[in-house]
């Protein structure tokens, strides 16, 4: 099986729910897809992350889902 994996895609979206007892953050995007940040995904720190906040969202397409592979 061959997968066909690609990261160029970067994402803005807005915080709009932080989970810290979780360690989520769900966030919004322009297009109205809603992404959802770990506090396990790299980025610049979970726990600085605010409602409302902007984030870039590098997407890791997997075909037939993507993730946050990364956010700033």
């Amino acid at each position: 099986m061959t997968e066909t994996v690609s990261s160029n895609l970067v994402v803005t979206a807005t915080v709009h729910d932080v989970l810290p007892r979780l360690g989520l953050a769900y966030l919004r995007d322009a297009g109205g897809a809603i992404w959802t940040v770990t506090r396990s995904t790299p980025g610049t720190g979970f726990d600085a992350i605010r409602i409302g906040q902007s984030l870039s969202l590098r997407v890791v397409d997997h075909g037939e889902f993507s993730l946050v592979g990364q956010y700033a």
